[in-house]
């Protein structure tokens, strides 16, 4: 299983992003680290803060050019399309069953088109909100599901201090 980090831009500041995004680029388990795409914040005061996933991405930006993710929990619409353009699928499930659930309706969409599932990294959401070790066993049990990439959710206003406990308990899953 790979690794990533997920940041939630409300209510901070760019440099408290770019000081997790750094440290996280100097632990190889973590090979990108992702943004949300909401306008405004989910929590605390919606008319706060929140830095916007566009105009932070100039900040950040990958190479090589990130994949084509289609994300989402539609069997019919979502999932065929998914199937038939893109590299990356990612999905925020309740739990590892629900999202093996979801991949096997992926996998079927594939195979009615003719394509090789395996062309498709199928990627989770793993919150840390509970602990390191509550979302590294969540992790394994996605591993455990098929999923390729684990994408750990840091909590708010997370510090650059997380992340090598944080890698020490996912080593062992990768």
């Amino acid at each position: 299983m790979r690794f990533a980090i997920k940041t939630r831009p409300e209510h901070a500041t760019w440099a408290q992003f770019r000081d997790v995004w750094l440290a996280a680029d100097e632990i190889d388990l973590f090979e990108s680290a992702w943004n949300w795409d909401h306008f405004y914040p989910l929590t605390g005061d919606l008319t706060g803060p929140n830095l916007e996933a566009w105009t932070m991405l100039p900040k950040p930006v990958q190479r090589p050019h990130p994949p084509v993710t289609i994300g989402g929990r539609g069997r019919t619409r979502t999932l065929r399309t998914a199937a038939r353009w893109a590299q990356q699928w990612n999905a925020i499930t309740p739990n590892p069953e629900d999202w093996d659930s979801l991949k096997e309706t992926l996998i079927e969409h594939c195979e009615q088109l003719g394509r090789d599932p395996a062309e498709i990294t199928c990627s989770v959401n793993v919150r840390v909100d509970d602990g390191i070790g509550p979302a590294a066993e969540l992790a394994a049990a996605y591993r455990d599901a098929g999923a390729d990439l684990a994408i750990m959710n840091l909590p708010h206003q997370a510090s650059p201090d997380i992340l090598g406990p944080l890698a020490d308990a996912l080593l062992p899953l990768a």
